[in-house]
């Protein structure tokens, strides 16, 4: 990465960014980076919106935070996030990466790790970002890879999520959560993977098997996955909350993404 801080964000303002997201987007780009070149390159499986993000090839919305799991690496302590924070400063330099405050316990609506607050910083610039941060444990998926470009021509290849796990990830919490869920970009999310990314159908049931072998709440099988995706697709308090939101990112009308979801799960 040849530029500083300070020359990135006004790179990304100029391409028609707001401020907020292009101070995001370079300290994703400095994270992933320092990612790329350390021991971890293979070790951490980023998931979310980075990875949608950079699948749309910057259709959806930028994130805020930079989620990812980490595979066969412990971070029961916080000992263990501060090894990894100090490993990825000793790569790139140019950048500091330091942990602001204490690191959080995460318990949302359909996720359990930490959250890392980080400054990053050089010589032109200090900016705040978020590492949300799990633990792999679907260990019977083969997992992606995708590659990063950065301004200096050089390249990075890092773990992703399938589109596959991604999709029955996203089934799977509609159907935990169900009409209370605030993850309405799932659905265009869902909607996009089902148009554009030819799924594999008896990956997608690997997935949700994997997903339900135990059993949470009411849900025990993938035929519960599904009839209680279907129950939060068409209920009206949640269809109120998604027009509502303001976080649809392919501007389509409900019924029609709805309506597309419904016809291929029926054929799980």
């Amino acid at each position: 990465m040849s530029k500083t801080i300070k020359q990135y964000i006004e790179s990304y303002i100029a391409e028609g960014f707001t401020l907020a997201q292009a101070r995001n987007l370079t300290a994703q780009l400095i994270i992933l980076s320092k990612i790329g070149k350390s021991t971890f390159a293979d070790s951490v499986l980023l998931k979310g919106g980075v990875v949608m993000y950079n699948m749309t090839h910057e259709q959806r919305s930028t994130t805020t935070d930079l989620d990812f799991d980490f595979v066969r690496y412990n971070i029961s302590n916080d000992s263990d996030i501060k090894l990894f924070v100090d490993i990825l400063n000793k790569k790139d330099s140019k950048y500091k990466v330091s942990i602001n405050g204490r690191i959080e316990e995460l318990h949302q609506q359909d996720y359990h790790g930490k959250r890392v607050k980080l400054i990053i910083k050089d010589e032109s610039e200090t900016i705040k970002f978020k590492l949300d941060i799990g633990i792999h444990t679907l260990l019977g998926i083969d997992q992606d890879k995708m590659c990063f470009s950065f301004d200096n021509g050089k390249e990075i290849t890092l773990l992703v999520n399938p589109p596959e796990q991604m999709f029955a990830e996203k089934l799977f919490s509609l159907a935990k959560i169900g009409a209370a869920s605030v993850r309405f970009k799932d659905i265009d999310d869902m909607f996009y993977l089902i148009k554009n990314k030819s799924l594999n159908i008896k990956m997608v049931r690997k997935c949700l098997e994997l997903l339900t072998l135990t059993p949470v709440a009411d849900i025990k099988d993938i035929q519960d996955v599904i009839d209680k995706a279907a129950e939060t697709l068409e209920n009206k308090f949640f269809i109120d909350g998604y027009n509502n939101s303001g976080e649809s990112w392919l501007r389509q009308d409900y019924e029609i993404l709805k309506t597309c979801i419904l016809e291929y799960i029926y054929m799980i």
